[in-house]
This record gives structure tokens, C-alpha cells and sequence, in this order.
């Protein structure tokens, strides 16, 4: 067995397995041809091909992914994630560049340095500002999916397949001939023998944890919990196109010209945070009618459900007040007006109003059946007592003096300052 071969069977993979096969069969092969593209401006200082179209920049990943660059990323179109992160740094803060977009078409690769590199795609964006979308024309599986989840939007074409979210382990279990291997004895577990369903559990056990830290990175990305991107991937399996959108694991289909050139028609410098795992951002209502109506109409309902229940309240608060307010009013000789506010709706103020009006309706049918005199007297005793006028300290003094003397020749002693008093109060 040759380096590459067992290269390939000691490394954790995050890859399709017809694709795993494919490396294996390039690995054995010596007519390797390097696969390339020259369309765009390119971009300076970068490892991999980088293009620029207008302001946005277009980053390749491409084919299996490796942790750095070796000699599949230099001859055969692979990635090296070491060489990803670096040039997503350079146009990160190349200041021609306002916009990113990473093109998938890979099976997926090694572990190594995924989780590391998808959180550096999320940071970067948060601090440059830069919004990268992921486009998927071809396949975005394993750990390229993975990746993906960490842009702020991923984009497929009809065709575009995405998923197979999981790990798997490639092994071979034929033995080399006259060759043997011992392992010492408190490092049982070094060398499992995955001929063994004891060697296999030890590894699907190593496996199922980097599952987890692959799934919960990937559903962060895309605003989910775990159980929900497990469940919207088919448990590894691939969904195509419009299926991967409703599924959540990519927000809308599309072609690359059309984003690049949306893209370049706007210069997004602090890129507003959304829901992800969403089909799409809509900017109005009628654009939410349009693609779904069926969304609008549950919206609909449940407003109008809760605005009722709200308005209920509120006008079951609103009436308790208003009876309770007329109910306590002081309206005597007036109770069928009482009744008529209660039953009609009438709040305390209309109430007030219809009393007085009763009285002064009273007063009108008292005066028509009376006579001068009978009126004057009635004017007399509706209008307000006359206040009475104040006395001069001369007749104050007066006054006092005069009351001391009768209550005196009555057989009573009152002061000249109580008698003062009175007089002051009109009483003497």
C-alpha cells in the first residue's frame, strides 16, 4: 500500500463516500492533470484562485477539502482550508473588495481544521463587516457543507445538492503479510481492531463526537437547533435545489451571474442580522403575499384573534367603569335618567347634562303656570343668598356695645370681644 493510500485510511473524513473512492482512485494514479480557471480580474496576494467581479470577490472551493495545502490541493483542484482561511483574510480587507462569494462544489474532506475555519467565516464577517454568501452549483456536502452554514446566506442552483451531514471513517481490514504489531499494555485502546464489534463501537463512539461539534456548529450557522438540522439533512442524506431550501439548509435558489451582479448593485458595509434557516428575507407585505399566501392569511388570523381577545378586554374594563360611575352619581328625583344612561350607553358626563336639563325643564313647567308674583318668589328662592356686607370698625364698636348692654339688662354677662365677634358675623 502505497503513502497517499494509507494516508487516506488513517484520516477522519467528512465526505461522500463514492467521492472518498474517487481520491482513492487519483491517489493511484500517475498521469495527475492540474485542473483550473481564468474568467475574472485576480486578486493579488492570494493562494487559490480568487477572482473579482466588479466589487465582489469570488473564492473557489473546490473539490475534496484538506486541512492544508499537499499535493492533492496543488495538483488535483482540492482545497486546503489553510489556504481558504488566508485568502478570505486578503479580501477581507482588500478595500476594492465590498462583497464575498464562496463557490462550493465539493464532496466534503478531512475534519481537521473545519470547526476552526467555520468560526473564523462567521467572525470575519462580524468584523469586517463583509457579508460572504455561500453558491452551491454542484455539491456542498460533508464538511463543505459545514463551511457553508457559517456564511451569512447560502445560494443553490435547481440542481445544486446539499447535505450529507455526518462523519465517517475509512478503513481497510486487510493485513499486510509478515508484518505484526504490539501495543503496549495501558494503551489497549490505541490500535482498536475494527474487525471487532468492541473496535468498532471504540470508533463510532469518536466518530458520533465529531458529529456533534460538526451539527451544532452547522445549525448556529443556520439559526436551528441541532435536532432540527439533523432532521432537515435526512440524517446525511442529500437534498437537491428547492427541496434543500424548504428544508432550511439553504435560503433560495439562483444562478452566479445573477448574485454577483445583485451583489454588485449594492454595497452592504454593515449587513443587517436575519433569521436564518428561512427561504427569504422579504422587504414587504406584498412580497410575503406574493411567494406565500397561505403564511399571510395564518399571520392574519392570529392577529385578528389576538386584537378581539384585546378588545374584549379592554371594553369589559371600559363598561364596568362607566356603570359603576353612574350607578354611584347622586341624581335624586332622577332615577328613570339613571336608568336610560345605563341602558343607551351614556357615560357620567352625558348623565349630568340630562339631569340638569330635567330640572330646568321642571322650573320651566313651574313658571308657565304661575303668576308674577309666584315667579318672583321663585326667582328668589333659586337664586344664591346675598352675601352680607361688612360692617365698619364704627359700627363694629357700635354693634358690641349695644349687645353687652341688653344682655346686661337681662340678667347676662357677655365681653365686649365676644359681642365683636357677633356683630362681625352678622349675628347681632
Amino acid at each position: 500500500m502505497g503513502i497517499l493510500n494509507k494516508a487516506l485510511l488513517t484520516t477522519q473524513w467528512a465526505m461522500q463516500a463514492e467521492q472518498l473512492a474517487l481520491i482513492k482512485a487519483i491517489a493511484a494514479r500517475d498521469d495527475l492533470s492540474a485542473l483550473g480557471f481564468a474568467d475574472g480580474e485576480p486578486v493579488v496576494n492570494t493562494r487559490q484562485a480568487v477572482e473579482l467581479f466588479g466589487t465582489t470577490a469570488v473564492v473557489q472551493v473546490a473539490g475534496p477539502i484538506f486541512p492544508k495545502a499537499n499535493f492533492f490541493t496543488e495538483m488535483c483542484g482540492a482545497t486546503s482550508v489553510e489556504c481558504l482561511v488566508k485568502d478570505l483574510a486578503q479580501v477581507s480587507e482588500n478595500p476594492q473588495v465590498e462583497n464575498i462569494v464562496a463557490v462550493f462544489d465539493t464532496p466534503g474532506g478531512a475534519v481537521n481544521g473545519i470547526n476552526e475555519a467555520a468560526e473564523y467565516i462567521a467572525a470575519m464577517q462580524a468584523r469586517s463587516g463583509k457579508k460572504i454568501t455561500a453558491y452551491v452549483d454542484g455539491t456542498c456536502a460533508s464538511a463543505g457543507y459545514w463551511l457553508a452554514a457559517s456564511c451569512a446566506e447560502i445560494v443553490i442552483s435547481q440542481t445544486a445538492q446539499l447535505g450529507s451531514i455526518g462523519a465517517v471513517l475509512q478503513y481497510d481490514t486487510a493485513r499486510a503479510e509478515n508484518s505484526a504489531e504490539l501495543v503496549s499494555s495501558r494503551a489497549k485502546n490505541k490500535r482498536p481492531d475494527l474487525a471487532t464489534a468492541e473496535g468498532r463501537d471504540l470508533m463510532q463512539a469518536t466518530l458520533d463526537d465529531i458529529e456533534d461539534v460538526f451539527i451544532e456548529s452547522a445549525a448556529h450557522g443556520r439559526g436551528m437547533t441541532p435536532a432540527a438540522l439533523a432532521e432537515a439533512g435526512n440524517y446525511g442524506g442529500i437534498l437537491v435545489g428547492k427541496k434543500a431550501v424548504a428544508a432550511g439548509l439553504a435560503d433560495r435558489t439562483g444562478n452566479l451571474q445573477n448574485l454577483i451582479t445583485e451583489l454588485n448593485g449594492t454595497t452592504p458595509t454593515n449587513p443587517t442580522p436575519r433569521k436564518r434557516g428561512t427561504t427569504m428575507a422579504y422587504q414587504t407585505v406584498d412580497e410575503m403575499k406574493a411567494d406565500n399566501p397561505a403564511l399571510c392569511e395564518q399571520l392574519t388570523a392570529s392577529t385578528t384573534a389576538a386584537n378581539k381577545e384585546q378588545f374584549t378586554a379592554e371594553g369589559i374594563s371600559q363598561e364596568r367603569q362607566r356603570v359603576t360611575a353612574i350607578v354611584g352619581a347622586n341624581v335624586l328625583g332622577h332615577e328613570s335618567v339613571r336608568r336610560t344612561a345605563l341602558l343607551d350607553g351614556t357615560d357620567i358626563n352625558a348623565l349630568s347634562t340630562a339631569v340638569i336639563n330635567a330640572e330646568q325643564g321642571k322650573r320651566r313647567e313651574v313658571i308657565e303656570g304661575a303668576d308674577n308674583q309666584e315667579v318672583a318668589e321663585i326667582d328668589a328662592l333659586a337664586a344664591p343668598a346675598a352675601a352680607p356686607q361688612a360692617k365698619t370698625a364704627q359700627q363694629l364698636k357700635i354693634a358690641a356695645q349695644a349687645h353687652v348692654k341688653e344682655q346686661a339688662a337681662a340678667g347676662k354677662t357677655v365681653s365686649y370681644e365676644a359681642a365683636v365677634e357677633l356683630a362681625a358675623k352678622g349675628e347681632i
